[in-house]
């Protein structure tokens, strides 16, 4: 064991076969043992407690009193740039692909090719059609990725109480709403109402 010296493992006891190890020496191997214990039991909790971090909330009154959302000023857009592009187009198909995966909010890949979200700036730079423009309000709570019920009870209440329809996206950490365009500081106000309402 790195750093350990004077510990022996046998069937039976060696210190006659060890005559240079002094009763110092191994009370001294006994206290660095214990230290390593210790050291290796703190980082055993605290790499379960990063674990635990890592995994995100699920309780649903917890994410939805934490989510804090916070509004892009950016307009985005859904694109779609088609699998298989006719041969004439394939060269400009890749160039597309290339700008949207170091460019893109998200990409999705569903069978009649890919779905894209992107700045509407880079989509007309880009010459894609789109539709669905948008703004993107970030939750910053982590969510779990099987927390059960936080992206419904989200959208039931836009709906309910302000007759919008979004799309949510679920990233690795956080969940973002893409809410039509001109209906964003409407969904955010109401998104704050219900974080407060939790708090009570």
């Amino acid at each position: 064991m790195p750093g350990v010296t004077g510990i022996a493992v046998a069937k039976r006891p060696r210190y006659a076969a060890l005559p240079a190890l002094r009763f110092q020496e191994k009370i001294s191997s006994a206290e660095n043992l214990n230290a390593l214990l210790r050291l290796l039991s703190q980082s055993i909790h605290i790499l379960a407690r990063g674990m635990a971090s890592a995994q995100g909330i699920h309780e649903l009154s917890r994410l939805i009193r934490s989510m804090s959302p916070s509004l892009e000023a950016e307009i985005y857009v859904f694109a779609h740039i088609p699998k298989e592009a006719p041969e004439s187009d394939s060269r400009k198909s890749r160039w597309l692909m290339q700008e949207a995966i170091t460019q893109a909010d998200m990409l999705f890949r569903e069978h009649e090719g890919w779905t894209i979200i992107i700045p509407q700036s880079l989509a007309d730079k880009l010459g894609l059609d789109f539709t669905f423009p948008c703004k993107k309000v970030t939750l910053n709570v982590h969510s779990s990725l099987d927390a059960v019920g936080f992206l419904a009870k989200i959208t039931t209440r836009l709906a309910d109480n302000l007759g919008i329809g979004i799309n949510p996206v679920s990233g690795y950490f956080h969940d973002h709403l893409f809410i039509p365009l001109g209906k964003e500081d409407l969904a955010l106000d109401e998104l704050k109402a219900m974080a407060a309402d939790e708090q009570v």
